[in-house]
């Protein structure tokens, strides 16, 4: 497996260099933020490392060469499965008005779809646990008031750059369609 970890390594120096010049042992331990030495990963690359890893050089590494933690580990041959935590959302998630928890649910079910729809699951079924979203009873877009919340869908980006993913102006599109149908049916029932 040793081998495995040199390729990624030399690959990735590669990759990550100039078209003429692979990426310096130095430059890829810089950009390690102090995670792993320039000699580490010269030893690696050379195929003259000893094969024992802490769990610093291996977040070290991932950041120098720019690649998940999980790679480094399966050339290393140290990966191991780890069990999914059950999802909860951090406590400042609660001042997040009805409408905007709606939101957030409306994306998670969105994005199970999609999996669902492609045909893969990509992680094991999460033993169901407590979430301060859950205890919100799931209502129609036609049981809610009139009301429009005008912040509810505001979106967020995780990079904070303000980018939105395709897949997220879609679900929000949805949701906003879906509340504009539910609110003129409502008057229309309303009306008679």
């Amino acid at each position: 497996m040793e081998d495995d970890l040199q390729k990624l390594v030399l690959a990735r120096l590669a990759e990550l260099g100039s078209a003429r010049r692979p990426l310096s042992y130095r430059a890829a331990a810089a950009r390690s933020q102090g995670h792993v030495s320039h000699g580490t990963i010269g030893r690696i690359a050379r195929g003259q490392h000893t094969g024992a890893l802490e769990d610093e050089t291996l977040d070290g590494l991932a950041l120098a060469l720019n690649v998940p933690r999980t790679h480094i580990e399966k050339a290393a041959g140290v990966f191991r499965e780890r069990p999914l935590q059950p999802f909860t959302l951090p406590p400042r998630a609660s001042r997040l008005s009805h409408s905007e928890r709606e939101v957030v649910l409306s994306i998670v079910d969105a994005l199970l779809a999609a999996a669902a729809h492609a045909g893969t699951t990509r992680r094991p079924k999460p033993t169901p646990s407590p979430s301060p979203l859950r205890p919100l009873r799931q209502t129609s877009p036609a049981d809610h008031t009139p009301h429009r919340d005008d912040h509810a869908l505001v979106a967020y980006s995780t990079d904070g750059i303000g980018r939105i993913s395709a897949a997220d102006l879609e679900t929000i599109r949805r949701h906003e369609e879906s509340y504009r149908k539910a609110h003129t049916e409502k008057k229309q029932q309303e009306d008679l």
